[in-house]
Order: C-alpha cells, then sequence, then structure tokens
C-alpha cells in the first residue's frame, strides 16, 4: 500500500514539474501567472479570510483558494494545448 502512494507521489511531481516548465517562459499568459502568485500571497499571507490559528477552519480556506487556482491554471493549460 504504501509503495503505491510513492508512486504516486513521484508520478504527480514528474507530471508537476513538466505542467510548470511552460510558465517560466515569457510567452506564458500574465493572468495564468497572476493566478499562481494571488493565490501563494493568500495562502502565505498572515490576513485570511478565515485565520489560521483556528483550528481545521483555518486550512480549509486556504486549501479551497489552492484548489481554485489549480482549477483555473489546469484550464489555462488546456485552452494553450488546444491553441497550439
Amino acid at each position: 500500500m504504501y509503495g503505491g502512494d510513492v508512486w504516486s507521489t513521484e508520478k504527480n511531481a514528474a507530471k508537476s514539474l513538466r505542467i510548470s516548465a511552460p510558465w517560466c517562459t515569457p510567452a506564458a499568459a500574465k493572468g495564468a501567472k497572476a493566478i499562481a502568485i494571488a493565490a501563494l500571497l493568500y495562502v502565505v499571507s498572515p490576513i485570511d479570510a478565515i485565520p489560521d490559528v483556528i483550528p481545521i477552519l483555518g486550512l480549509i480556506d486556504d486549501a479551497g483558494i489552492v484548489g481554485l487556482a489549480i482549477k483555473l491554471l489546469m484550464e489555462e493549460i488546456k485552452k494553450r494545448e488546444n491553441k497550439q
């Protein structure tokens, strides 16, 4: 069971590296970069909709923002792949 989880993690890490490479180019969409930066700033910022000091709930809003950002970025990647 544990070996499968490690394999999944390695595959996901490799996939994320493949996905992140196009974002390093100047041609990458500025809106997509803004989404990624805004999500990162929200997660590391001490000012949240629900403060992180509240157990569980404080982390759920951060997880929701990260999930939303990933969804939006994946949609942007699919749009770019369809154009090419």
